[in-house]
Order: C-alpha cells, then structure tokens, then sequence
C-alpha cells in the first residue's frame, strides 16, 4: 500500500547510489509513474 503511494525509502549503507543527485533519486524512486506525473511531483518537492 506504500509503494502504491509512490512512498519508498532505500537505505544507504551499502552506498548504491552514492553518485546521484537528489533530482536522479527522485527520478529512480517514480520509474514506474508516467513522466509527467514524475516531473510535476519534482517540482513541487
């Protein structure tokens, strides 16, 4: 039910995305919304 919300949360002690900026994780985390959807919640964030 949270991932349906688009609510997600990848702990970082292993460091896998260490070289992405904040806007590529927010991107990564939408990859299953459609674009726009993406793109509207980013700039709003």
């Amino acid at each position: 039910q949270i991932v349906r919300q688009g609510i997600a949360l990848v702990p970082e002690g292993r460091r896998m995305f260490d070289t992405l900026t904040v806007e590529e994780n927010l991107r990564a985390g939408g990859h299953i919304m459609p674009r726009a959807v993406v793109d509207v919640n980013i700039e709003r964030a």
